[in-house]
């Protein structure tokens, strides 16, 4: 039988635990609920650089469904079983990318030694905005901007939803569907009630009730007209284009 191990996530400020075995476990207080969960074998490495460790859940776990949109990076904890109610750390580190693979979502962490060696600062000096639309940063509500309702016609990846005519065409483009409580979507392409998402929806059918959030291009234009959020805005629209302050200008001659 394998050993039972605990998994604990900490995204924007929330906790995620559970354990691998068929019952909750405590520990330290904090219960742990038992979730079809596992992880690749641990592996030494002379490149700490090349030290990842690849956990898999059910795409519809709570934590999946919130990393997804979370401003910051997931850090991940993986506790072993020494002895009856004693457990040791034997992971521990971040979440660096996520994969669906039908059903299970696929998490790829790197280890506490491959992220201390990297910059510190990470936001970028750029024109478009650099923070994650309806993240902590951005700060908008996506509830203040959800569409309720009903898919009527289906096509693969092809929907129809009455009533989003009433944005001009292109206003749901990069945003999201939410079907249910954890599938998403994303849009990319939205004219008048037509919208086209990016992966289809398994057993998808007419009548099917759907929430569905406009998108952002990141600019200064759509955050201040959309969404009347310039206070969070992200990106430096005034840098100056078509010059290079780090390139050496060649020295003019002088005349004589």
């Amino acid at each position: 039988m394998a050993a039972i191990e605990l998994f604990e996530f900490l995204v924007d400020g929330t906790y995620y635990r559970y354990t691998s075995g068929s019952v909750t476990v405590v520990k330290g207080g904090e219960d742990f609920t038992a979730e079809p969960i596992s992880r690749s074998a641990l592996k030494s490495t002379d490149d700490i650089n090349s030290t990842t460790l690849t956990i898999r859940t059910m795409r519809d776990n709570p934590f999946t469904v919130v990393a997804l949109t979370a401003q910051q990076p997931a850090s991940v904890t993986v506790y072993g079983e020494l002895s009856d109610s004693t457990w040791a750390t034997i992971w521990k580190g971040r979440m660096v990318s996520m994969n669906m693979q039908g059903s299970e979502a696929e998490i790829v962490t790197e280890g506490l030694l491959s992220i201390i060696q990297r910059p510190a600062l990470n936001a970028r000096y750029q024109i478009l905005c650099r923070h994650v639309l309806y993240g902590n940063f951005c700060g908008v509500t996506a509830a203040t901007y959800k569409f309720v309702g009903t898919v009527d016609a289906v096509d693969g990846t092809a929907l129809t939803i009455t009533g989003l005519d009433a944005e001009a065409n292109g206003y749901y483009e990069g945003g999201y569907c939410k079907f249910g409580t954890y599938d998403f979507r994303t849009i990319v392409s939205h004219i008048g009630d037509d919208i086209v998402i990016y992966n289809a929806v398994p057993g998808l059918v007419v009548t099917t009730a759907v929430d569905v959030y406009p998108g952002c291009d990141h600019t200064e234009t759509d955050c201040g007209t959309k969404y009347s959020n310039l206070v969070n805005y992200g990106g430096f629209p005034w840098i100056p284009s078509g010059r290079n302050p780090f390139a050496n200008p060649t020295p003019k001659k002088r005349r004589r």
